[in-house]
């Protein structure tokens, strides 16, 4: 969870994502990817109110990020909801969506990404959670987001082990040649930079670097060689506006933060934020009481 000057690198990455949506867009967002969430509801807080936000339920008005009582939330402000086939064969295959951000295991110099296995297919080392949507979103969607939390070479990779969702495949005009003729592999935002996608060769390349970062910290932390300009600008920080709606309305909580940790550490922040949600639940059915 390292900082850069007054802000996480969490809040970079989320701000970063948040400024590529758009009144009018749809976007869809995983069960619990929060950095992704946080995203969605700070664009509709701060810039896009118009924007659709589905996540299971259908324009999802922002609400608190919270652990326990996230379907509640979404459910309570939506206009509907969509079951996972409508979701796929109306928005989806129908090419109405803008946006679904993915944060994979790995990714190559192309914007292929696993998110299935690690080692081989049969008999991998790791399996990981799947695609879910991440094959058709590929596919599909007109704005083809990557989020990476861990920029290194164990995620940037030469060549996936395994491509659940397309980017690419291997450069130039190979994905036409495939059959895939809509969707649009777009940016990937990491805690180091913006990575983009050079036309001709098709090959990741650096677009930006965020505040405080340098080109050879992400040279080193990337595992093939990537397109660099002569010139790379700097990616604008987030505002005091948009940290206070994170912070105070979107996610007091901090969830946005899980994604940097594995293992104890892990565990040991869920612990530290059940405990506030506890906390927070139990203070808002006293005032309840106080009210009757």
């Amino acid at each position: 969870m390292g900082m850069t000057q007054e802000w996480s690198e969490a809040e970079q990455i989320i701000v970063t994502l948040a400024r590529e949506f758009a009144n009018g867009y749809h976007l869809i967002q995983g069960s619990f990817t929060p950095l992704g969430t946080v995203a969605c509801l700070l664009a509709k807080m701060h810039h896009a109110p118009e924007a659709i936000f589905h996540a299971g339920p259908v324009d999802v008005k922002p609400f608190r990020l919270t652990l326990t009582t996230y379907d509640e939330a979404g459910h309570r402000s939506a206009v509907g909801t969509f079951h996972v086939d409508q979701q796929h064969m109306i928005l989806f295959w129908g090419g109405h969506c803008h946006v679904e951000m993915i944060s994979p295991a790995q990714i190559d110099m192309y914007g292929n990404v696993n998110t299935s296995v690690i080692g081989e297919y049969h008999r991998p080392r790791v399996r990981l959670p799947g695609g879910a949507g991440t094959a058709g979103g590929r596919e599909q969607h007109k704005k083809g987001l990557v989020y990476v939390t861990r920029h290194n070479r164990r995620v940037f990779v030469p060549r996936v082990d395994f491509i659940t969702g397309a980017g690419y495949l291997g450069g130039g005009e190979e994905r036409e040649r495939r059959g895939i003729r809509h969707g649009n592999p777009y940016k990937v935002v990491t805690n180091l930079c913006v990575l983009d996608y050079e036309p001709v060769t098709r090959r990741l390349r650096l677009h930006a670097l965020h505040p405080g970062k340098t080109v050879q910290e992400v040279i080193d932390n990337t595992g093939f060689a990537l397109i660099i300009p002569d010139r790379v600008p700097t990616t604008e920080p987030p505002t005091p506006e948009q940290l206070v709606l994170i912070r105070e309305k979107i996610d007091p909580l901090g969830l946005r933060e899980l994604e940097f940790l594995s293992g104890e550490a892990r565990r040991a922040y869920l612990r530290q934020v059940l405990e506030r949600e506890i906390a927070l639940i139990r203070g808002m059915r006293t005032a309840e009481r106080d009210l009757l």
